[in-house]
């Protein structure tokens, strides 16, 4: 079980694990992003891993949440399935990331929702909120803009590299943004070791 009244600090992000009865709680509060998610994924790791008969994961503290944590969660969601399905979310509004956090919903079955909100689905690459295109591949599929969809048509993977890059990483030189550049090109070679087949309009 994952250590009680523990307390991690990452790149904008604060990881609180508290025991409360029976039930781990796993506080999450800050910024959740490329640079800090695993850091998230390895405590729900180890709690979903141990005997609490609840793991609760509390995203109420989360200012931000990126499509690159969204789709950790949903890894420790069918990681929870085959552990008893314990792991629940806690969550009052929605976070600032304009993609993804539907997918959670709609691919997470693993995790029991408490909100009552639905924030808006863009494209998975350059956050437009223009999508037309769908990608099969990993749990939900990509969706992907009419720019960021040709750039795919034509193989130009740094065309669409840049688009990545550029959407995750604010036009600043400051180091705090450093890490997010790596992670941008995990998730451009995501896209293209999962895509499993053609487009189709969204």
């Amino acid at each position: 079980m994952g250590t009680s009244g523990q307390t991690l600090e990452d790149v904008n992000l604060t990881v609180r694990v508290e025991q409360d009865g029976e039930a781990l709680v796993v506080r999450a509060f800050g910024e959740l992003d490329f640079s800090n998610a695993k850091t998230l994924e390895a405590e729900l790791r180890r709690a979903i891993g141990g005997d609490a008969s609840e793991v609760i994961l509390d995203l109420r503290g989360a200012s931000f949440i990126d499509l690159a944590a969204l789709r950790g969660l949903l890894l420790m969601a069918k990681q929870s399935l085959r552990n008893g399905d314990r792991l629940r979310l806690l969550r009052a509004t929605a976070p600032k990331e304009r993609s993804g956090f539907q997918r959670l919903r709609e691919g997470a079955d693993g995790i029991s929702h408490q909100t009552n909100t639905r924030p808006a689905v863009s494209c998975d690459f350059c956050r437009s909120p223009r999508f037309r295109w769908r990608y099969p591949g990993a749990s939900r599929g990509w969706l992907a803009c009419d720019r960021c969809h040709a750039a795919i048509q034509a193989e130009d993977r740094e065309a669409l590299l840049g688009r990545v890059v550029l959407a995750l990483v604010p036009r600043s030189l400051s180091d705090r943004y450093a890490p997010r550049r790596n992670q941008a090109r995990e998730l451009h070679e995501q896209f293209w070791s999962t895509r499993s087949g053609p487009a189709e309009l969204a």
